[in-house]
């Protein structure tokens, strides 16, 4: 398995735990925003309504209030807890093949050592 693979295998495993959340996220994206054109639009059709233009007044967005945004999920902590795992799998591997590689040689030197 190369380096590709292996990135290639968790992003896969990334994008099937995390669909549902992200699914969810762009809902309530999507309707924050819907929401905020629509509240936007009322506002300045209003004031228009009313002959005021914002070029020409000063005072024109004075009583606009920005609407609570909503937080996307934090995906980047997501993929940094994923590449902890993938370095401590990799670590543990390597140690574990260098331990065999240890227990290999020694045996190897104590059958030739009883052989001579």
């Amino acid at each position: 398995m190369t380096l590709d693979d292996a990135a290639s295998f968790w992003e896969d495993q990334y994008k099937k735990r995390y669909r549902t959340e992200l699914t969810k996220a762009y809902s309530q994206l999507r309707a924050a925003g819907d929401e905020y054109v629509r509240k936007r639009n009322e506002y300045v059709l209003a004031r228009l309504a009313e002959g005021r233009h914002p070029d020409s007044d000063g005072g024109f967005w004075s009583d606009w209030t920005e609407p609570a945004r909503v937080e996307l999920p934090d995906r980047r902590a997501l993929t940094q807890s994923q590449f902890a795992l993938v370095q401590t799998l990799l670590a543990g591997g390597i140690l574990a093949g260098v331990v065999i590689l240890i227990l290999v040689a020694s045996r190897v030197s104590r059958s030739r050592k009883r052989a001579r």
